[in-house]
C-alpha cells in the first residue's frame, strides 16, 4: 500500500523558503530589521523542514499499516504548517474560497501565497481526510469537505490534468 499522497512541494520548498514580498525589506532598512528578516526566513526554512520530516514518517507509517501514528504524523505536520503560515493561509481563503474560480492556474505571484506550501497544506487536509474517512472517524460530510477544500487549492495551483489533482478526485470517487 502506498500513502494517499506523499508530499514533495513542501520539502522543495524547504529549501527555498521564501518570504511573503510584504515581508522584504526596503533599500533604506537598518542592519537590524534586515538580520531580523534573515532570521525569519531560516526560522520559516527550520520549520518547513520539519513539517516535510513529519509528513515523511506519516507516509512510512501509512506504507506499514500503523494509521494511527500516520494520522498523528500528518496532523502534527498540518499544525505545524498553519500555525507558521497562518497568514499564508487566510490570503489562501481569500483565493480559494468557495467563491473562486475552481479550474483557473495560478501562478504563484498572486498576493504573497507560496504555491508550493500551499499545495503541501492541502496534500495534508488530503491525507488526514483519506485516514479519518478510513477509521471511520469523519462523516461522509466532513470527508467530502476535505477533499473539495484540498481540491479547490490544488486545481487553482497545479491546473486539471496534475496527477495530485487526480488522486484527490480518486479519493472523492
Amino acid at each position: 500500500k502506498r500513502p494517499p499522497e506523499a508530499s514533495k512541494a513542501l520539502s522543495a520548498s524547504a529549501k527555498h523558503a521564501k518570504i511573503p514580498q510584504s515581508a522584504t525589506i526596503p533599500p533604506s532598512a537598518s542592519t537590524d530589521e534586515a538580520a531580523k528578516q534573515l532570521a525569519l526566513s531560516r526560522e520559516t526554512e527550520r520549520i518547513a523542514r520539519a513539517a516535510t520530516a513529519l509528513d515523511n514518517r506519516g507516509n512510512d507509517f501509512f506504507e506499514k499499516g500503523f494509521y494511527d501514528k500516520a494520522m498523528d504524523a500528518y496532523s502534527r505536520a498540518l499544525k505545524l504548517k498553519r500555525r507558521t503560515f497562518h497568514s499564508m493561509l487566510e490570503e489562501a481563503d481569500d483565493l480559494f474560497g468557495d467563491d473562486a474560480e475552481e479550474n483557473q492556474k495560478m501562478d504563484g505571484k498572486e498576493r504573497n501565497v507560496d504555491p508550493k506550501l500551499l499545495v503541501s497544506m492541502a496534500t495534508s487536509i488530503n491525507n488526514i481526510g483519506y485516514l479519518r474517512q478510513r477509521s471511520g472517524e469523519a462523516t461522509p460530510d466532513e470527508t467530502m469537505a476535505a477533499y473539495k477544500k484540498s481540491l479547490r487549492i490544488k486545481r487553482k495551483i497545479l491546473g486539471n490534468d496534475s496527477l495530485s489533482v487526480g488522486k484527490t478526485l480518486n479519493n472523492i470517487g
